[in-house]
């Protein structure tokens, strides 16, 4: 799945994306307290084809994923806190029933499903963006229980989307961003 790029991101930064295209990285120059990140604004840019109640719970399902990675994170001398907000892009569901029936015929779930988020460090003191991500990801065959929920892979994405972002922030250069 392609990675994303609707206008979220502050300035729309230089991403730099991998070779499959499923993901774009921005980092800017300062060191990230991965201590000190909080979880901010959390946007619906998707299709409108999820009742209120489904953006609500894949909103939350972000904002869970976000918060456990962050948890994660040690204190780093010099390094700026954080705000990440994010704003999810892209989901595609799976038929948990389809899966079943495919299941039955070929002992395999072949729909899957996933999602793309877009993600953003802001410095939490100066509000300059930091570090940017796209991300699309679609849930592995090994999350097979996603292949049965229909937005577990979703929620498998934004799993793999909030851990390689926090990892990103974890290995922003060392250089202390002066405070503004």
């Amino acid at each position: 799945m392609p990675a994303t790029q609707s206008g979220f991101l502050a300035g729309q930064p230089a991403l730099v994306f991998s070779e499959d295209g499923s993901v774009g990285r921005h980092s800017g120059p300062y060191a990230i307290d991965t201590g000190r990140v909080a979880i901010g604004e959390i946007r619906w840019a998707a299709a409108d084809a999820f009742d209120a109640e489904d953006r609500e719970a894949l909103g939350n399902s972000l904002r869970q994923a976000l918060s456990t990675a962050a948890a994660a994170g040690r204190p780093r001398a010099g390094g700026r806190p954080v705000v990440v907000r994010a704003a999810i892009t892209r989901v595609e569901t799976v038929s948990p029933a389809l899966n079943v029936v495919i299941t039955l015929a070929v002992f395999a779930p072949l729909d899957r499903g996933g999602a793309a988020v877009e993600l953003e460090a802001i410095d939490a003191e100066t509000g300059q963006p930091l570090a940017s991500m796209s991300h699309a990801h679609y849930a592995p065959i090994s999350k097979l229980g996603a292949r049965f929920s229909r937005l577990g892979s979703a929620e498998a994405a934004f799993e793999r989307a909030a851990q390689e972002f926090c990892n990103q922030l974890a290995a922003a250069p060392a250089t202390p961003a002066a405070a503004q």
